[in-house]
């Protein structure tokens, strides 16, 4: 049996600031039943205390669970939090859709020799290219090689598709 958390307060560490605006994303939490509040490097934390991250600070193996707020989490000691018995998440899967996205727009960019034009407008030049050059993608197929929810595994389609 799984033993359940009784948290008291959810802190938000100002961290969250380097990819999301930190009162916004507090403001995204107002509507869970216990209290959250945004706090810096100098706050204490204790039983019942959660903390969302973005970094990793060693006062937080004090807090009874806390969530890195990105995919990967290799600076936290992952070790260091099962040894203490403090449940350490993170926002596995945030980037599928992007990177699915990401990938088309790279195959479109290339296909359609967007960063050639780019280059020669920045000259102020007009290119034309060969006229066999510039090609479609369509009915192409791609294939996203990572681990996890980024690349998950062949498409079910065989047309062109951004899975994530």
């Amino acid at each position: 049996m799984t033993e359940r958390l009784e948290l008291k307060q959810l802190y938000v560490h100002t961290s969250i600031g380097n990819v999301i605006p930190e009162e916004a994303f507090v403001e995204t939490l107002d509507d869970i039943p216990i209290p959250t509040a945004l706090v810096g490097d100098s706050k204490t934390y204790g039983e019942g205390d959660a903390v969302i991250t973005y970094t990793s600070r060693p006062e937080f193996l004090d807090a009874a669970w806390v969530h890195c707020a990105r995919a990967g989490y290799d600076e936290f000691d992952t070790s260091a939090y099962e040894k203490r018995g403090v449940p350490l998440t993170n926002s596995t899967g945030i980037h599928g859709a992007t990177v699915g996205e990401m990938v088309v727009g790279f195959m479109l960019s290339f296909a359609r020799l967007l960063h050639v034009y780019r280059d020669h407008q920045n000259d102020c030049e007009w290119h034309t290219p060969d006229y066999e050059r510039p090609f479609t993608i369509e009915e192409e197929r791609v294939c996203v090689v990572g681990l996890g929810p980024s690349a998950p595994g062949p498409p079910s389609e065989p047309t062109l598709s951004a899975r994530t």
